[in-house]
């Protein structure tokens, strides 16, 4: 995967598809504003819902900066 970040520079990162969970993992800026291991995990629960998260690597852990939850509904 390639992504241009909001300074415009290119990031590279790897993307793994198992089932319904899809996995991208880069570097970049972390919290203290260092490059770090991120990650992006989309959890497709139903084809209407699904999770989205950003995690930092901490040492050993991942540790979870932002989720959301993204819940499709009909038009009215």
């Amino acid at each position: 995967m390639w992504h241009m970040d909001a300074r415009e520079a290119i990031k590279q990162g790897r993307v793994r598809v198992d089932g319904n969970l899809t996995e991208i993992t880069f570097r970049a800026p972390g919290m203290q504003g260092k490059e770090a291991d991120m990650r992006v995990r989309v959890a497709h629960k139903t084809n209407d819902v699904y999770i989205w998260t950003l995690e930092e690597k901490d040492a050993a852990e991942w540790k979870q900066l932002l989720k959301l939850e993204y819940l499709r509904t009909a038009e009215k």
